[in-house]
């Protein structure tokens, strides 16, 4: 029988969140409830719905590492020229970076609140699965407004692979059913951003795909375009939100105005408006709540999108664009929330003249990709409402084809 203080030093460990610790596996875990259908089990699925950033990590099946609340940490970072996927709050957050003089007033009220719609990171543990961690970090970012859509959670790849399976079967992305010769499960093979589409289609759930691709004018427009979809510039009543611009934790879903490639449309021509984009923000009543990550896909690799930073560029006229994202390929991802964590504990059990022991440029080396570094490569970004379509409107899916599956990123001429 296993001995009372190696059940407490497991649990310890645990608890403490270790990358490895795996409660599957471990011939001491505690007595649990098998996990079903290589998903989400029980118990993960309601932290989800809950989404406490200190929950320790943990390892699925299919073998990533799971790191929950991550953003919630990263949110301290915010300020004026940085946007999250997260809404806003109605308590005003401290910043992990502000001056040290006014941190001997955090407390745990000023700590951004547990906020459900938040993307946990997936650390992927081969070279191939990219495409499916990522559409996992974008379905765990729209639980639980898509809890119909996956009652089970967040599906294994098992599970997305025998899905693409059947909607191929039932005449979905007739293109990708050829070139899989109608067959996914168990192999190590990529998917990319239209096997992404064509699953949320499948399943129900609204999406469209914006290429930036051929001319480096198009490609240019990528950085605006992601800091107009984090700025909400739609306002509430086009993107149909019914939180009416209140200060709410519920995304509560009303019949949008725009269809999705209208709202892509629309993002598209305000991210190439020259005027101020805060003076046109003002005119709106702005949506409060959280917004879905996005997807974004280059040839050989996928990242998760959950916000951007803007810095003054080399002119005044063209700003500079670093997206905040959550790559399945980035080990240092994990190990940075306890890093945060433990910042947030010293600074808040500390005096405040203690220098920091973390550096912001460490942090935003691990979570920032400049837009710059993607300037000569062909993007493509899938966006996603959050919404359930109709059955009729999934089958007129059926196929990735323009303006119904994807529209193309085209620069204005001056």
């Amino acid at each position: 029988s296993v001995s009372a203080t190696k059940k407490r030093a497991l649990q310890r460990n645990m608890n403490a969140g270790k990358i490895g610790s795996n409660p599957h596996s471990s011939p001491l875990r505690p007595k649990r409830t098998r996990p079903s259908n290589n998903g989400f089990d029980g118990q993960v699925h309601s932290l989800v719905k809950n989404c406490q950033f200190n929950l320790p990590q943990r390892k699925t099946r299919d073998g990533a590492t799971i790191t929950f609340g991550l953003l919630s940490l990263i949110d301290l970072l915010k300020d004026r020229n940085t946007l999250t996927c997260e809404g806003v709050v109605s308590s005003s957050k401290s910043k992990l970076f502000a001056p040290v003089q006014i941190q001997s007033t955090m407390t745990s009220a000023a700590l951004p609140l547990p906020f459900n719609h938040q993307p946990f990171h997936y650390l992927q543990s081969d070279n191939w699965s990219c495409g499916y961690r990522n559409l996992q970090m974008l379905i765990s970012g729209m639980m639980p407004t898509l809890s119909s859509v996956f009652p089970e959670g967040v599906p294994s790849i098992d599970q997305i692979q025998k899905t693409m399976e059947k909607l191929w079967n039932q005449g979905f992305d007739r293109a990708n059913a050829v070139h899989h010769k109608n067959a996914l499960s168990g192999k190590k093979t990529w998917i990319g951003t239209v096997e992404v589409w064509s699953y949320l289609s499948f399943r129900r759930v609204d999406s469209i795909i914006i290429q930036f691709i051929k001319t480096k004018e198009n490609r240019a427009l990528l950085g605006n375009f992601v800091w107009s979809y984090f700025s909400r510039l739609c306002g509430c009543d086009p993107f149909g939100c019914a939180c009416n611009g209140n200060d709410s934790h519920q995304n509560a879903l009303s019949s949008p105005i725009l269809h999705i490639s209208e709202y892509a449309t629309h993002l598209l021509r305000e991210s190439q408006i020259s005027e101020n984009v805060e003076e046109r923000k003002g005119s709106l009543l702005q949506c409060k709540c959280s917004l879905p990550p996005l997807y974004l896909q280059w040839e050989g690799h996928s990242v998760t999108v959950v916000g951007i930073r803007k810095s003054a560029g080399d002119n005044e006229k063209s700003p500079c664009f670093k997206l905040i994202t959550f790559c399945p390929q980035k080990k240092k991802l994990p190990g940075l929330k306890n890093m945060l964590s433990a910042e947030l504990t010293r600074r808040d059990f500390t005096e405040a003249s203690l220098a920091p022991k973390l550096s912001e440029e460490f942090v935003r080396s691990v979570i920032e990709l400049p837009v710059s570094k993607l300037q000569h490569r062909d993007c493509q970004i899938l966006l996603s409402t959050a919404r359930i379509i109709d059955e009729s409107e999934s089958h007129r899916r059926k196929n990735c084809t323009k303006s119904i599956g994807f529209i193309d990123a085209v620069a204005l001429e001056k």
